[in-house]
């Protein structure tokens, strides 16, 4: 088991107190459909021939939950 937390809730409430109540909703969806596409592209890469493409969309997901405030997840990635 990680001992990273899941959540960062004190980084979650600074980043939506930033933001009006439509603008939340739409950075967190923004958020799943960008994670969606990322898991998707690991999914169907072939290794080692798309090492690259699944080195840069882990990046991209860890640095994105980073942001978020779900450091779990941008430690698994």
């Amino acid at each position: 088991q990680l001992d990273v937390p899941l959540l960062d809730n004190r980084a979650i409430s600074e980043l939506v107190e930033l933001m009006e109540k439509s603008e939340q909703t739409s950075f967190f969806e923004e958020f799943y459909e960008d994670s969606e596409l990322y898991v998707a592209t690991v999914r169907q890469a072939r290794i080692p021939d798309d090492i690259q493409s699944v080195r840069n969309a882990m990046h991209a997901l860890a640095g994105a939950a980073g942001i978020i405030g779900a450091p779990r997840l941008a430690t698994i990635a």
